[in-house]
């Protein structure tokens, strides 16, 4: 597992060379349903999102090993 500290810093290591499938994101505290990305991320977060979404990477959402990964928000 890599935790990294923001979507800019996550960007930045697959803009270097960083190697993955997918990536998950945990869901907010509240666990509230997201219906769009600018609903929880910034727009400067939204950018970094998409430009490795451009790599193939797949992002989701899940808290616990056995919670659903929910892909359809980064859609």
């Amino acid at each position: 597992m890599i935790v990294f500290e923001n979507v800019h810093a996550l960007r930045q290591a697959i803009d270097l060379g960083l190697k993955v499938k997918e990536v998950q994101f945990p869901y907010p505290a509240s666990r509230y349903l997201l219906k769009r990305l600018d609903d929880y991320f910034s727009p400067t977060e939204v950018q970094d999102i998409r430009a490795i979404q451009k790599k193939k990477v797949k992002l989701y959402f899940q808290t616990a090993p056995y919670d659903t990964k929910e892909y359809s928000v980064f859609k």
